[in-house]
């Protein structure tokens, strides 16, 4: 991993932001230091969802809200739907320069520790798991569950084995917003 290090390096610091949650003044998890940081520390912030955004003045709002979350109005805010923008405006920016104390803080020892120790997560309230199924779903019965999602769940997503798909199913949940089915190519089930 240290030999990876000299050969790669950050080129800037990407944050997208939901522009839907984050004008929800009732969206907790927005709120949370884990969200926070991540707008702190953002070379280049990604607004996304701003088709979903209906006033202009409210764009602006949540523009000005970020720039004083990074206490930087220079910070670049990309405005986005479905986080489609032009990769010369976020690659090669050369934004972060990975400077040698930067090199030695990501070996092999400090990532291995920051990767075992979730603590940010755990002090915002978030917690994960992670389900192995040893049948296939019914997808009548998986749409249910999902519908009916507790309250506090944010984010899921999965890879799903499916009675009668020949095909993996690819589920994500965002917030209360899913995806159509999306279906790939599956050599074999799952174990």
């Amino acid at each position: 991993m240290e030999e990876l290090c000299y050969r790669v390096h950050i080129d800037s610091v990407l944050t997208v932001v939901d522009a839907t949650a984050f004008a929800d003044e009732h969206d907790t998890n927005m709120h949370t230091l884990t969200a926070q940081d991540q707008i702190k520390g953002a070379d280049i912030v990604l607004l996304n969802k701003i088709d979903l955004i209906e006033q202009e003045q409210s764009l602006e709002n949540l523009e000005q809200r970020i720039h004083e979350m990074t206490s930087c109005t220079t910070t670049p805010i990309i405005r986005c739907t479905r986080a489609n923008v032009p990769l010369e405006l976020i690659l090669g920016v050369q934004k972060h320069p990975l400077s040698d104390e930067k090199r030695s803080l990501a070996s092999d020892e400090h990532l291995s520790k920051k990767l075992k120790s979730s603590h940010h997560l755990l002090q915002d309230g978030f917690e994960t798991f992670c389900y192995r199924a040893s049948r296939p779903f019914d997808t009548l019965k998986f749409d249910n569950f999902i519908a009916n999602i507790a309250e506090g769940v944010i984010r899921a997503k999965g890879v799903l084995w499916c009675r009668g798909i020949n095909r993996f199913v690819v589920f994500q949940l965002s917030g209360r917003r899913t995806n159509p089915f999306e279906t790939v190519t599956s050599p074999v089930r799952p174990d």
